[in-house]
């Protein structure tokens, strides 16, 4: 790369061939055999020549040995058939660092898919065929994921539902490469070997121990170069740097937008599949991300967790709050194009412009009566099954919102807090306060009407 020195990151070598580390993992490799910490933008060289990428199959494979030896020593097999596997393997080239670069390059490539996480126990399809080849349960086998199984049909049906759809049958994680989920399945079968000092929480790997331990010790060492902010992980900083960068890779294929994040791009996929995976175990309804049902469910339990300083009025999301601090500003950037009211919000806009057209888009499935507002609908859906979340703490009556508690409680207090700006008068109820007004306006045509009588008559 351009501005770093063309060397080798392993072995400090020049003027050979090189890989980069990151486009093939290396990293993570490295990371997982040796005490090094790597990560993109640390300001080291980037790349390992092919003997090093060489060395680093090496000690995968004599890894995968051990622990092959490891397997069949602990399962009772006998000293000679031992003796016999070990004369088997070839003599390979693990003390000759000398070799073609292409062909190492092709070696790499062909062992990749089964280094790309380094989270993974590393054993090989040899190593699974060792350990079926041994097994005396009788069951049947899956012949794509290997799992043993009873009964064929019902496990394809629900864990391999069709081509490029896998599922754990332990964890339930979804995959789309059959070899993804066979190297995930190892996972269940690992031990966690780190254990932390603080937490007693297990790694597969002692550099996610190490990192996770910085959220005990509050210890921050990768620090943004351009704003100082600092991390406990690499991986964190490098993603960070490309709201610097404005580096977005992750590209959809369907409308090609562009996002600096894997897991953005695959939640706005679901725009286009109309997948709508988050469901409200109370009202069936869906969403497209976890964090909107989130925020609605708050609709049912009456949770306002964010609170203005300077009015003390609650909202349910942070996004809410925000959007009503520009009422206490004053700033109305919004203006509606029928009547030229202002407004401080672009949805408040989208709302109002309602009142012009007559839409109401938000329909109820129990009566099919329609609101310009979903937040009216879900109040109006309370009717219909019977929810009443906002309970008087006075007479225990309860209600389907808290305006309408709210409403109640001043029966109660005596409090009247809406007050005519024209005569004085106080009422309980806001829909009170706005009959009231109708009064004066009444009143106020009237006696234009009388005037401009008087003025035509002389």
């Amino acid at each position: 790369m351009e501005g770093k020195p063309e060397i080798c990151r392993t072995c400090l070598a020049k003027g050979t061939n090189f890989s980069n580390l990151y486009d093939l993992l290396l990293d993570k490799r490295l990371m997982d055999f040796t005490s090094l910490t790597v990560h993109p933008g640390d300001g080291l060289p980037e790349q390992m020549c092919d003997n090093c990428i060489k060395t680093l199959n090496d000690i995968q494979k004599f890894r995968e040995l051990c622990e092959q030896s490891d397997y069949i020593l602990k399962n009772n097999h006998s000293t000679t058939a031992l003796e016999i596997n070990v004369h088997e393997e070839p003599k390979d080239s693990t003390h000759n660092s000398e070799g073609s670069g292409d062909e190492t390059r092709e070696e790499f490539n062909e062992n990749f898919d089964e280094v790309e996480c380094r989270e993974i126990d590393s054993r090989d399809d040899k190593f699974e065929n060792t350990k079926d080849d041994n097994t005396t349960t009788g069951k049947n086998k899956c012949d794509l994921c290997y799992e043993e199984i009873e009964n064929t049909q019902k496990h394809r049906s629900v864990f391999h539902p069709k081509e490029g759809c896998h599922i754990c049958t332990q964890c339930e994680k979804e995959f789309s490469d059959i070899k993804a989920l066979r190297r995930h399945r190892r996972i269940h079968g690992l031990k966690k070997k780190h254990c932390c000092m603080y937490c007693g929480k297990g790694f597969y790997v002692a550099n996610d121990l190490k990192i996770h331990t910085r959220t005990h010790t509050g210890e921050k060492p990768h620090v943004c170069k351009d704003c100082s902010k600092a991390f406990a992980d690499p991986r964190a900083l490098a993603c960070h740097m490309r709201t610097h960068t404005g580096h977005k890779p992750y590209s959809c294929k369907e409308c090609g937008k562009s996002f600096a994040y894997s897991f953005v791009l695959t939640s706005h996929m679901r725009t286009h599949s109309r997948d709508r995976p988050y469901v409200c175990t109370i009202c069936g309804s869906t969403f497209v991300y976890a964090h909107n049902l989130q925020i609605h469910s708050r609709t049912h339990t009456g949770e306002r967790p964010y609170k203005c300083k300077l009015c003390g009025k609650d909202f349910p999301s942070s996004s809410n709050l925000n959007a009503h601090r520009l009422t206490h500003s004053g700033e109305k950037r919004y203006v509606c194009s029928v009547c030229g009211k202002k407004l401080a919000r672009s949805g408040d806009l989208r709302v109002h412009m309602r009142t012009h057209t007559g839409e109401k888009p938000y329909q109820c499935s129990f009566c099919e009566k329609k609101y310009k507002m979903s937040s009216h609908l879900n109040t109006h859906i309370k009717s219909h099954t019977g929810e009443r979340n906002f309970l008087c703490h006075i007479c225990d009556k309860s209600f389907i919102s808290k305006r309408r508690l709210e409403n109640h409680i001043t029966t109660h207090t005596g409090q009247k807090p809406y007050t005519c700006t024209l005569c004085n008068k106080s009422f309980s109820y806001k829909s009170s306060l706005s009959a009231h007004n109708k009064i004066h306006k009444n009143k106020e045509d009237a006696k234009d009407t009388s005037v401009n009588i008087v003025n035509k008559n002389l």
